[in-house]
């Protein structure tokens, strides 16, 4: 039971972003907004532990519209090849204590208060004036053609979840799609990158540790100056547009993944209601309760799979639950069936289940969400992920130990019913391996989404 037990608060905190390391700060311990403009939305978190001078930058670049498929290259080609230009002064910086990061997710920058503006200045100045060569560009050309075909050759469970991430992002798009957009990409477009990649976007910006007001205030402006952020008054988009899937009738619609594997994979997936935390908390209680019961009557029982495993997993905020099985004996048609007779075994186990089991459970979670930080980097990660999860009140331990304190079993039991079987959006991905014997309903992603609802962060 302890086992099971802890298994359980794992995968909560794994769902809700490892929560734990967010602690519940008081007011005034939290950041505070020092401007909002068009160009940058400014955070300052003025904070020294144990005497030690340290800074942390933490900036992201938001635009008001997703990339094409071929900017979404571009970009990871720019910045790619600008981590590879800047590799001395990397090597430089670490030696000195202090650190940087560029990715299109973000820029990072870390040391002493004393040091740091220099290494600023340094990557700044550098950032804008990219100097890749050819014999750069096709080397990376050549490695990411090679890193998306073998796409195909990835470990089954694997390249489902990646199937069904590429299915549910209304803005992503399929290993053929870039193979064909990827021939277009050229040294060209990458060194004119940053006019577009830095213009009319908005920077958010976290500025953390031994930094005056004053200082943030200067950073930000040296950041805007020296990328060309000209800032945007239209509405960002932050975070993953996900799609909402069908109502599904029966049998559910399916996607087939092309993978290069002899065993058949088969993942399940249902969509929850809706993004609420009430939906996240309920499901992340589902998740590991499914998991040793779909463990033990597919594999265990019926022996039916190598891998089976069954997850509580989000989308952005769109919870939903996942049923996986790789099987090197089993064709999918079967695993199909055998989860198809799982589902209703588990609403009679629920049904038989005692408050007096469940309320444990909830005290155990809410006992590790009420942990406060060890670390100053972990605090000013907490921060910076309730920034990007849109909780500008860092309120979002607080939020969701409130979901997960109000839900009951009652609570459990009437969203299994009603996602798995009243209001079912439920879609399968399957790689048929060598015993083949499947049909897809669904075409292709793309075609797919077209027209369909679309779940976006308010």
């Amino acid at each position: 039971m302890v086992l099971k037990y802890c298994k359980f608060i794992g995968t909560l905190l794994l769902l809700w972003g490892a929560a734990v390391c967010a602690g519940l700060a008081s007011a005034s311990e939290k950041p505070v907004l020092l401007s909002d403009s068009g160009q940058v939305e400014l955070w300052h978190y003025p904070n020294v532990d144990n005497g030690v001078s340290r800074v942390k930058l933490m900036l992201a670049i938001d635009r008001p519209a997703p990339p094409t498929i071929a900017q979404s290259l571009i970009e990871q080609f720019y910045f790619t090849l600008m981590t590879e230009q800047l590799k001395a002064l990397g090597h430089q910086a670490s030696g000195a204590s202090m650190s940087y990061g560029i990715s299109p997710n973000g820029v990072v920058f870390s040391g002493h208060s004393d040091t740091l503006p220099a290494l600023l200045e340094l990557v700044l100045d550098e950032m804008p004036k990219p100097r890749f060569t050819r014999d750069m560009f096709d080397r990376l050309m050549q490695a990411t053609e090679s890193d998306l075909r073998n796409l195909r050759k990835v470990p089954p469970t694997r390249g489902l979840t990646m199937s069904l991430q590429q299915f549910l992002d209304a803005d992503d798009y399929s290993v053929m799609e870039r193979l064909a957009a990827l021939r277009r990409v050229t040294l060209e477009d990458v060194l004119a990158a940053p006019g577009w990649l830095f213009g009319e976007a908005k920077l958010q910006m976290l500025a953390a540790g031994n930094i005056t007001e004053a200082q943030a205030r200067e950073f930000a402006g040296r950041i805007v100056e020296t990328l060309g952020v000209t800032g945007t008054e239209r509405k960002l988009q932050r975070g993953m547009r996900v799609v909402r899937v069908d109502r599904s009738e029966s049998p559910h619609d399916v996607l087939l993944a092309d993978l290069e594997h002899e065993d058949t994979a088969v993942l399940r997936y249902y969509q929850g209601r809706d993004v609420s935390l009430g939906e996240q908390a309920v499901l992340g209680f589902l998740g590991p309760m499914l998991d040793q019961s779909y463990f033990n009557a597919l594999r265990t029982d019926r022996q039916l799979g190598g891998i089976v495993q069954a997850t509580a997993h989000q989308f952005e905020r769109t919870p939903g639950l996942i049923f996986v099985v790789q099987s090197p004996t089993a064709d999918a048609a079967e695993i199909e069936a055998a989860t198809d007779a799982f589902l209703p075994s588990f609403r009679e186990r629920l049904a038989e289940m005692r408050s007096a089991d469940f309320e444990p459970l909830k005290q155990g979670m809410l006992d590790l969400l009420q942990e406060l930080p060890k670390t100053r980097d972990q605090k000013i990660a907490a921060f910076w992920r309730d920034l990007r999860l849109g909780y500008p009140e860092f309120d979002f331990v607080a939020k969701t130990a409130v979901a997960v304190k109000s839900v009951t079993l009652e609570d459990v039991r009437d969203a299994y019913q009603a996602i798995v079987f009243d209001e079912p959006r439920a879609v399968s991905v399957i790689a048929p391996g060598a015993l083949g014997g499947v049909e897809g309903t669904i075409e292709n992603a793309q075609a797919y989404r077209e027209g369909k609802d679309v779940i976006v962060r308010q």
